[in-house]
């Protein structure tokens, strides 16, 4: 059973604006069971500003994997952030990434996974890693992107959200 869609949009700037990270605007969220979820807040990270410079640098060579991970905390996320504010139990998933083009050719990375609840909960942020982390909740890796939504509740074991990342580089 799918509890919903989450599409993010993130963008930074291009290499010639000093690849500031912005505030991403949050965009049209599918619904399937519990209805349309909301972005409020979403940033790409300070640490994952870096991240994104060491893609285009060829400092992180392809293929790299980023996985996705979700959490339980209201606080709103910040570009100063370097982990979820509470990470859910679940492990993180694997995004599955592309270079999709949002309004040039080819201007932005985007990655999907479905992340599935091992109980009941309230999934309330999202975030873009480095590393699957270890433990349960899984930590470690660079925070790369965070975004807050509205509650997405998860009311059982099975319960998923299929989330999709966009991250666009703009002029």
């Amino acid at each position: 059973m799918t509890a919903g869609t989450i599409a993010v949009w993130g963008s930074l700037p291009a290499p010639k604006a000093g690849w500031r990270e912005r505030l991403i605007e949050a965009k049209k969220i599918a619904k399937e069971l519990w209805g349309t979820l909301v972005l409020f807040a979403a940033f790409v990270t300070n640490t994952g500003t870096g991240v994104v410079i060491d893609w285009s640098d060829g400092t992180i060579s392809s293929p790299h994997t980023e996985y996705i991970g979700w959490g339980t905390s209201a606080t709103t996320a910040a570009k100063a952030d370097t982990d979820l504010g509470t990470a859910a139990s679940e492990a993180r998933v694997s995004g599955t990434r592309s270079q999709v083009t949002v309004t040039n050719t080819g201007d932005a990375f985007q990655w999907t996974g479905t992340i599935t609840a091992s109980g009941a909960k309230t999934i309330k942020e999202v975030a873009l890693f480095t590393s699957a982390g270890t433990g349960s909740p899984p930590s470690g890796g660079t925070c790369i992107l965070h975004a807050n939504h509205t509650d997405a509740t998860m009311g059982a074991s099975g319960d998923k959200v299929d989330y999709t990342i966009t991250l666009q580089v703009v002029n």
